[in-house]
C-alpha cells in the first residue's frame, strides 16, 4: 500500500500535510508522528473512510490496488477503540478493538489483502501496556492482514528531557506543529 503526497483539507484548515509512505503487505507497523489529529486523520484515509462532504483528499492513495474510497473500505477495517466504551481502560478499550478486528479477518476470504487500521494506537498508553497491543497487533498480522498503528513521535518528549536542567521546563510539552512529519516504523514481535 503506498500514499503519495496525500493532504487531507477542510475549509480553512489543513489536517494533514503532504505524506508519502510505503508499507509491505503482511507487515505490522507504527505510524508516529504528526499530532495526534493528523494521525486519526491519516488513518480514515487509509481505510477510505473520510467524510467527503466535508474534507477533501489531494494525492495519491493506493490499498491492495484500490484507489477509491470505496474499493478502499471493503479492502480495510477501522478499529477505534472508543467504542469499547464499556472497558475500563485505554489499554482495554485497544485490545477490545483488536479483537473486534481479529474476529472480521477471520472472516474474511483472502486476509492478506486486508488492512487494519487501530488509531488511537499506542498514545497515552505505558510501556507494559504498549507491550500488550503490540502482543495482540502481531496475533492479528498473523492472520494475515496488514496492520497499521498510530502511535506519537518519542523523540520531542526525549529531547526537552534531555535538553533543560530546569524540571518545570522539562515538563512543559513543547507546542505542536499543525502536522508535522508522520513515519512508518516497523513493529518487532
Amino acid at each position: 500500500m503506498s500514499a503519495d503526497d496525500l493532504t487531507v483539507m477542510e475549509p480553512g484548515r489543513l489536517l494533514l500535510p503532504p505524506t508519502g509512505l510505503r508499507i509491505a503487505t503482511g507487515t505490522a507497523a507504527l505510524i508516529v508522528g504528526g499530532t495526534p489529529i493528523s494521525r486519526l486523520v491519516l488513518a480514515h484515509a487509509l481505510t477510505g473512510r473520510l467524510p467527503t462532504e466535508r474534507v477533501r483528499l489531494r494525492g495519491q492513495l493506493e490499498v491492495f490496488g484500490a484507489t477509491s474510497s470505496a474499493d478502499i473500505r471493503a479492502r480495510s477495517l477501522l478499529a477505534l477503540p472508543w467504542r469499547a466504551r464499556t472497558r475500563p481502560t485505554a489499554v482495554a478499550r485497544r485490545l477490545a478493538a483488536l479483537e473486534w478486528a481479529t474476529d472480521r479477518a477471520v472472516g474474511v476470504r483472502r486476509p492478506n489483502l486486508l488492512l487494519v487500521v487501530l488509531s488511537p494506537g499506542l498514545e497515552g498508553l505505558r510501556p507494559q501496556e504498549v507491550a500488550q497491543v503490540v502482543a495482540a497487533t502481531t496475533k492479528l498480522n498473523d492472520l494475515g492482514p496488514t496492520v497499521l498503528l498510530t502511535g506519537p513521535d518519542p523523540e520531542p518528549a526525549a529531547r526537552r528531557r534531555k535538553t533543560s536542567g530546569d524540571p518545570a521546563v522539562a515538563q512543559q510539552p513543547a507546542k505542536p506543529p499543525i502536522g508535522g512529519t508522520i513515519t512508518v516504523t516497523a513493529l518487532s514481535s
